[in-house]
C-alpha cells in the first residue's frame, strides 16, 4: 500500500498489511491504519497511543518528531495520505464504474435525483450518494456527511461495484474537495449548478470557496465532460483551463444547451430546450424557476453524455419529489405548507420568488440560522425573508454550541420590519405558524429541508419538520 503514495517515507516495516484507514482513534479496529490528521481544533497526534491500544497497527502522520512501536508513515498531507490508501485498498473502484459529480451552492440533491431518474429509465443500475444517504436497487441508508470521508466513501463505491452497479451518481461540496475526501477520485463527468455564499465560517472567503469547487473540474480528465451553468457568474470560470469537454447551459441561446420556459405554475415546468444537441421539451411536475435551472443543467449533462432523448425525457419528468426540497404538503383549510432545505440567503431568495406568484393569500415563512457557521449570511437571509414573504416567522435551527438567541439577534440584523415573530423554540414557532396560516396562505418552513434532528450544545435530537406540520392539520390527499 505505501508504495502506491507518493511522497511517503516509512519507519519500520513496509511491508505490513492494514484493513481500513481510519482518522477516528476511538473507531479504530484490530489490523487498521490510523491517519493522525491535524485539523482545525483539534491535533490527531495526540491520540496515538489511544489508536494504537484499540488496535492500529501503523500511523500515518506528518510529524516528524513522532515514535511509536508500530510503522510509521511519514507524509505532509495527511489527508492526501489516507485518500491514496483507500484506493489502494480498495483496488481503484472509481476506475472500474462511471462516476459523476454535482457540485455548487444549491440544487445539487434535486440534480443527484434527477439524474439518478434519467438512468433508471435506461434501466441501468445506478447508485447515488449525497444529502439524502446513499441508495442502490432499493437500498438506502443515511450518511454522516454529505460527501463522506474518503475511506467511507471508497469503501460505499466498492461495494457498489460489487453489486454490479453501472453508475454513481454523487453530490461533491466544497468542504469535501478542501479536505481531499474525493482526492484521486476518477470522475467521468461533472456538473456546476451554481455558486452563492454558504460555507464561509470554513473557506474565509468567496475566492478560497470558488477555488474549491474549480478543483473539482480541474480533477477532470480529457476524455472527460464538464457542463457549468452559464447564467451564472462563475460558471464560465469554472471550465476555464480544465482538460475536459466543456458545455455550458442556461436561458440565453447563446449557451450550447439552451431552455426556453412555456410555462411555469403551481402544477409544474414545461420546458423547451434547444442547442447544439438538437430540441426537445420536458414537463415536469416540480416547480419554480431555480428547478428549471436544475431540469436544464440535468438535461445539459445527459446531451453531453449522449443520453437518449427520450429517456432524459421520461426520467425527468418521473422523477419523485425530493424530500425535504420543495416539498409540498396540501393540509386542511386549503392551506399549503413547503418544507426546502433552503438555508442560505440565495435559495430562501429563490423559494419565496417561485412561491409568491402561485400564492393565493399570504406567503409565510418560518426559519433560523445554524450554529457554529457562516455568520455573515444570518441577516442576509432576513432580508430576503422580510422583502419577499407577508408574515416572517424567526426560529432555531441547527444553534449546535452557540446560543440560540445570539443567533437570532444576529438574524434580526437583517430586518427592516417590526411585525416579525421572534420565536426561538422550533416546534413552537411551526405551530404558530401553522395555526395563523388561513384559505389560501402557503407556509414555507425552511432550513431543514430532510433533516431528522435538531442540533442543541452539539447534542442530536430527533426533530422532523415534516412531523411537526403533520401533527397541526390533516394532510389533503
Amino acid at each position: 500500500m505505501a508504495k502506491r503514495i507518493q511522497d511517503i517515507k516509512v519507519i519500520g516495516n513496509d511491508d505490513i498489511e492494514v484493513k481500513f484507514p481510519r482518522c477516528n482513534s476511538k473507531k479504530i479496529q484490530n489490523g487498521d491504519l490510523f491517519c493522525a490528521i491535524t485539523g482545525q481544533t483539534f491535533d490527531g497526534n495526540k491520540f496515538i497511543n489511544e489508536a494504537i491500544e484499540n488496535g492500529a497497527v501503523s500511523i500515518m502522520t506528518s510529524n516528524r518528531n513522532i515514535e511509536a512501536p508500530v510503522p510509521l508513515l511519514l507524509i505532509d498531507d495527511v489527508r492526501t495520505g489516507m485518500a491514496h490508501a483507500s484506493h489502494a485498498l480498495y483496488n481503484d473502484p472509481t476506475n472500474r464504474i462511471e462516476l459523476t459529480g454535482i457540485t455548487g451552492t444549491n440544487g445539487k440533491t434535486t440534480c443527484v435525483n434527477l439524474l439518478y431518474s434519467v438512468f433508471k429509465a435506461l434501466e441501468m443500475n445506478p447508485g447515488r450518494i449525497g444529502t439524502l444517504g446513499w441508495e442502490l436497487d432499493g437500498k438506502t441508508e443515511a450518511l454522516n456527511h454529505t460527501t463522506p470521508e474518503a475511506p467511507d466513501l471508497l469503501e460505499l463505491i466498492s461495494s457498489m461495484v460489487e453489486e454490479e452497479a453501472t453508475h454513481v451518481i454523487m453530490e461533491v461540496t466544497s468542504i469535501a474537495i478542501a479536505m481531499k475526501r474525493v482526492e484521486g477520485f476518477k470522475f467521468n463527468a461533472g456538473l456546476f449548478t451554481n455558486l452563492t455564499q454558504d460555507h464561509l465560517d470554513f473557506h474565509g472567503s468567496m475566492p478560497v470557496y470558488f477555488q474549491a469547487k474549480k478543483r473539482f473540474f480541474e480533477m477532470l480528465p480529457s476524455h472527460g465532460v464538464a457542463v457549468a451553468n452559464g447564467d451564472d457568474s462563475a460558471g464560465l470560470q469554472m471550465l476555464k483551463g480544465i482538460r475536459a469537454d466543456k458545455v455550458t447551459f442556461g436561458f440565453d441561446a447563446k449557451w450550447n444547451v439552451w431552455g426556453n420556459i412555456q410555462e411555469l405554475t403551481s402544477n409544474g415546468i414545461k420546458l423547451k430546450v434547444g442547442g447544439d444537441f438538437g430540441e426537445l421539451e420536458i414537463n415536469s411536475p416540480l416547480i419554480g424557476h431555480f428547478n428549471a435551472e436544475n431540469l436544464l443543467g440535468v438535461t445539459a449533462l445527459c446531451l453531453a453524455l449522449d443520453v437518449d432523448k427520450q429517456a432524459i425525457k421520461s426520467g425527468l419528468e418521473t422523477a419523485p419529489q425530493v424530500r425535504g426540497r420543495m416539498e409540498r404538503i396540501p393540509l386542511d383549510g386549503a392551506v399549503t405548507a413547503i418544507i426546502d432545505y433552503a438555508h442560505t440567503p440565495d435559495a430562501i431568495r429563490n423559494v419565496l420568488q417561485t412561491l409568491k406568484p402561485i400564492t393565493g393569500n399570504k406567503l409565510s415563512i418560518v426559519f433560523g440560522a445554524g450554529g457554529d457557521r457562516d455568520r455573515a449570511k444570518r441577516p442576509l437571509m432576513a432580508e430576503a425573508a422580510c422583502e419577499l414573504a407577508d408574515r416572517v416567522y424567526i426560529t432555531s435551527d441547527n444553534p449546535r454550541s452557540e446560543d440560540p438567541g445570539k443567533i437570532v439577534e444576529d438574524i434580526l440584523e437583517g430586518t427592516q420590519r417590526k411585525d416579525v415573530n421572534v420565536i426561538v423554540d422550533r416546534r413552537s414557532a411551526i405551530k404558530t405558524a401553522i395555526e395563523e396560516a388561513e384559505t389560501g396562505d402557503i407556509v414555507l418552513v425552511a432550513g431543514k429541508g430532510h433533516e431528522n434532528y435538531q442540533i442543541i450544545d452539539n447534542t442530536k435530537f430527533h426533530f422532523d419538520d415534516r412531523e411537526e406540520v403533520l401533527k397541526l392539520r390533516k394532510v389533503i390527499e
